[in-house]
C-alpha cells in the first residue's frame, strides 16, 4: 500500500498476487462436524475413506471431487440457514467458503491474530 501511495506503482493489482486456494483444502473444515457414517452412506464410499476425508488425511481425486463438493455445499448451506445468513450462496464453492469464513470468525470474533511471545 505504501508503494501505491508513494506513486511507485499505479495499480494495486501490480503489487498484489492472488493465490487460488484448492477447494479440497477446505473440505475437512466442512466435513469435520458430520459423522463419518453419514459421509459414507451419502457418498457411497468406504468408511475408511470417509474418516480420512473428514479428518483431512486424504483429498478426493478429481473424479470424486464434484460429488464431495456438492455434498459439502449442501451441508454448508444448511449451516448458513441455521446461522440466519441473509444470503445463501447458490454456487457450491461460495457456500463452502462462506461457511469456512463463518467458522473462523466464530473462533476468533475480534479478527485479531494472537501474538506469541
Amino acid at each position: 500500500m505504501e508503494l501505491i501511495e508513494a506513486g511507485l506503482i499505479a495499480v494495486e493489482d501490480e503489487y498484489l498476487t492472488e493465490y487460488q486456494r484448492d477447494i479440497r483444502d477446505l473440505l475437512p473444515e466442512i466435513l469435520r462436524p458430520i459423522p463419518a457414517r453419514t459421509i459414507q452412506s451419502e457418498l457411497k464410499w468406504s468408511r475408511r475413506f470417509a474418516y480420512s476425508l473428514r479428518n483431512g488425511e486424504r483429498k478426493p481425486s478429481k473424479k470424486r471431487l464434484a460429488k464431495v463438493v456438492q455434498f459439502a455445499a449442501h451441508h454448508a448451506r444448511e449451516f448458513l440457514r441455521e446461522a440466519e445468513e441473509p444470503r445463501i450462496p447458490t454456487n457450491d464453492e461460495e457456500a463452502i467458503l462462506r461457511m469456512v469464513n463463518r467458522l473462523k470468525n466464530s473462533q476468533n470474533p475480534n479478527g485479531n491474530n494472537p501474538t506469541h511471545g
